[in-house]
């Protein structure tokens, strides 16, 4: 769909400028298509930065501060500072290599690539959920900045993100917490009985009306495992992306992987005894006062620095499809939960 950006169905005008610096976006875009170097979960870097790029273009109206406070975010990312998603050790390679300058330009000078290949690998996942929704997330903030700005699908950045994707290919569907009786079991451990299993999504619309409904309702909810709210989140986003960009068959294949993370996710039981109560931020994140506080760190949620910003997108991005005010508002409420 030419001119579309993020949840807007409409092309914004040239005369806007993004809040966040456009380098952002080649610097995310190239983390994500190295990143299969450091292991599929580095994609976590490159994706990140992207998301927060695209918060800077989709809501260009957020206060200076909250746009200081995002790109100074990206910045502890480009830096490192969040190092479990690569293991240097192993391989030689963390963010500062993924995000390093030097080599760019044989990255960005190459002959034309065809986004269609990255596709084409994601689209051989199926019907299996993988790594907890890790795949299609990656896949759909790369795609976006391809089909956005074109110069930028060269053949060895589309290479390098169709081998993010192979990664997945023998990848199980994620893990959860079932408490210290049974520990950390994976998808394929798990046997769901006829009462968790749900209805198929029909539509688009139907998944991000449901998935909120449920995120409204179940955050509090003291689960572990598959990614938790952040990766269902971001999940139907990355799917609702698809849908609109164009690639509708691959949306619809991922339809029944968010139905399976979704019953994976459900199955968890409720560990709010043995971790204690969930935290609930005290301001909401568009607002100025949030980035001056002491939201730096998260004392409940791991990854955070990372999923915080995809999940920003993520979630703002399903919140305009939301046609009921009560449940925007209820939104806006749990959303707090995942911002402390």
């Amino acid at each position: 769909m030419p001119g579309w950006h993020g949840p807007f169905l409409f092309p914004l005008p040239q005369k806007v400028s993004p809040m966040i610096d456009h380098t952002y976006l080649q610097k995310g875009l190239l983390a994500t298509a190295r990143s299969h170097q450091a292991g599929s979960m580095a994609g976590h870097l490159g994706a990140s930065v992207l998301a927060g790029y695209y918060l800077g273009e989709d809501y260009p109206d957020l206060p200076k501060a909250v746009m200081e406070g995002i790109q100074g975010e990206l910045q502890r990312i480009i830096q490192g500072e969040e190092a479990l998603w690569t293991s240097i050790g192993k391989t030689g390679i963390g963010a500062r290599e993924l995000f390093a300058e030097a080599g760019d330009g044989e990255w960005l000078t190459s002959p034309q690539g065809d986004p269609e290949d990255m596709v084409l690998a994601l689209s051989r996942h199926g019907q299996q959920l993988k790594q907890s929704g890790h795949n299609t997330i990656f896949a759909a903030l790369a795609l976006r900045a391809l089909k956005d700005h074109p110069e930028l699908a060269t053949q060895k950045i589309v290479h390098g993100l169709k081998r993010l994707m192979q990664q997945f290919d023998q990848a199980p569907p994620g893990k959860g917490y079932f408490g210290k009786a049974q520990g950390w079991l994976t998808g394929n451990q798990i046997r769901l009985d006829a009462s968790q299993k749900r209805t198929p999504f029909i539509s688009m619309d139907q998944a991000i009306q449901e998935v909120m409904e449920l995120f409204a309702r179940e955050v509090i909810q003291r689960r572990q495992g598959f990614g938790g709210w952040f990766h269902l989140i971001n999940h139907t986003a990355a799917l609702q992306s698809l849908h609109h960009m164009g690639w509708e068959s691959q949306c619809q294949l991922g339809l029944k992987t968010l139905q399976q993370h979704l019953e994976y996710y459900l199955a968890l039981p409720d560990l709010t005894d043995e971790l204690g109560s969930l935290q609930r931020a005290s301001v909401d994140p568009r607002q100025s006062a949030y980035w001056q506080g002491s939201y730096r760190q998260s004392s409940q949620w791991s990854g955070w620095l990372t999923h915080r910003i995809k999940t920003m997108h993520g979630f703002y991005q399903l919140r305009e499809s939301l046609n009921e005010d009560g449940l925007r508002q209820a939104c806006d409420h749990a959303f707090l939960y995942l911002m402390a």
